[in-house]
């Protein structure tokens, strides 16, 4: 719990509201997700939906990732923006986007 709440915080600028080692809470943008740890006896892993957080500079907050060691997919170019893959330290997928922007803009 303590990897995954120092990687919130500090790398994707979360508020820890509430913090214990079965459940923490945190807050960002009005948004609160919970932690809990896995239940490993509770059902298949893996898989499952992908929480997205837009962002308004990709390539920043890309380049703070790499630098803290979070292995990041490449820019992939949607209808919606541009986007790339990451996982948090409990292997969490996770996707952050930039609406309205194309890959070209970001890398040029």
């Amino acid at each position: 719990m303590e990897q995954s709440i120092r990687f919130y915080r500090n790398l994707l600028g979360f508020q820890v509201q509430y913090e214990s080692e079965h459940w923490s809470t945190l807050l960002i943008g009005g948004v609160r997700i919970g932690l809990h740890p896995r239940f490993e006896d509770h059902g298949p892993q893996g898989g499952g939906w992908v929480s997205c957080l837009e962002t308004s500079n990709l390539e920043g907050l890309r380049n703070l990732l790499t630098s803290n060691g979070v292995h990041c997919s490449e820019f992939h170019e949607t209808p919606g923006g541009v986007l790339f893959n990451f996982q948090d330290p409990d292997n969490n997928r996770l996707q952050a986007i930039q609406p309205g922007t194309t890959v070209e803009s970001l890398t040029s």
